[in-house]
């Protein structure tokens, strides 16, 4: 027999998180600063107790509350939400005279779409928070 712990333990490493490099929205390049610091995103993953209780949070303040008409940007909100609860820790982020910090990261996610769709990817490959 074959003990399938490791196999299925997605949590722990989710909760360990991973780093995130950013890409260049177009060319798909690495970034990093002009003295060559790496810019990115320190991130827990789906699996983590993190991501599950933003979820969990955010579905009871759902409840009860029947949503007319879905917009777009509500779901944009929500998205962005969601995903600034897996942020640990933000590496070399500045946009103009603000720092992108896990305080702040909802607001530069909604603002930054490709931001977003990086982060949001990431953050569901499990490959990203799993050593086998």
């Amino acid at each position: 027999m074959t003990d399938l712990t490791n196999v299925f333990d997605l949590e722990t490493g989710a909760d360990k998180g991973a780093f995130l490099h950013l890409e260049h929205p177009v060319t798909g390049e690495k970034l990093y600063t002009e003295d060559g610091k790496v810019i990115g995103i320190d991130a827990v993953g789906v699996d983590s107790a993190q991501y599950r209780r933003k979820v969990s949070q955010m579905a009871n303040r759902k409840m009860g509350k029947r949503q007319k008409n879905p917009t777009l940007e509500k779901a944009e909100q929500e998205g962005a939400e969601l995903l600034a609860a897996c942020v640990v820790r933000c590496h070399n982020m500045q946009f103009g005279d603000d720092e992108m910090t896990p305080k702040n990261a909802e607001q530069f996610l909604l603002k930054y779409r490709s931001i977003r769709e990086q982060l949001d990817e990431f953050v569901g490959d499990r490959r990203n928070f799993f050593n086998a």
